[in-house]
């Protein structure tokens, strides 16, 4: 009687080890498949398709609407740099956000109609910088390549698109120290 008792509570315990373990086995696969969709819709957002450069994204806590804010705070630095948004800069920092794939309901998009009617908070960029200096730490120099190319790049796009002083010199000097600022801050 004795050896069935045990036997009861061996195979008792022995369930419930394997349930545990079946539930952690269950939480590993749906943290992967939640990872993979979060990668997929950050290669959406970025642009990005390089796995690994995905991998260090979602590693960092980067998701698609962080990443779009990151993307596009450059945008509107620039644009206001001179305290006025042109048309030509709208109209590029409108079709940076179409080619991202950011719809008017995402909150990407409601936050960069913001920063288009109203100039952003001067703590914007310090805030952009800290995050950028975060990423530095985590990711491959060649990972912050890409992303800063990315990034400034688009900036640079919007900084030519309101034409300079009378059409002189594609970019202001205010617009020039911002992109110089942003810049710095992948290399600091």
């Amino acid at each position: 009687m004795t050896d069935d008792v045990f036997s009861k509570r061996g195979r008792a315990l022995e369930d419930c080890f394997f349930a545990k373990q079946d539930e952690e086995l269950l939480n590993r696969l749906r943290a992967e498949s939640e990872n993979q969709r979060i990668k997929t819709q950050l290669a959406d957002v970025s642009g990005i398709r390089d796995d690994r450069v995905l991998d260090e994204l979602v590693r960092s806590g980067v998701r698609p609407a962080t990443f779009a804010a990151l993307a596009l705070a450059p945008l509107a630095l620039v644009a206001w740099a001179d305290d006025l948004i042109q048309s030509g800069e709208r109209s590029q920092i409108l079709r940076a956000i179409e080619d991202e794939g950011i719809r008017p309901e995402d909150p990407a998009y409601r936050l960069m109609s913001g920063w288009l009617d109203e100039k952003p908070d001067d703590c914007i960029l310090q805030c952009w910088k800290a995050y950028i200096e975060s990423l530095r730490r985590v990711y491959a120099p060649d990972s912050m390549d890409e992303l800063r190319d990315r990034i400034l790049g688009r900036a640079r796009r919007v900084a030519r698109a309101a034409g300079g002083v009378f059409r002189v010199q594609a970019i202001s000097e205010r617009e020039e120290r911002i992109l110089k600022e942003m810049e710095s801050a992948f290399s600091a």
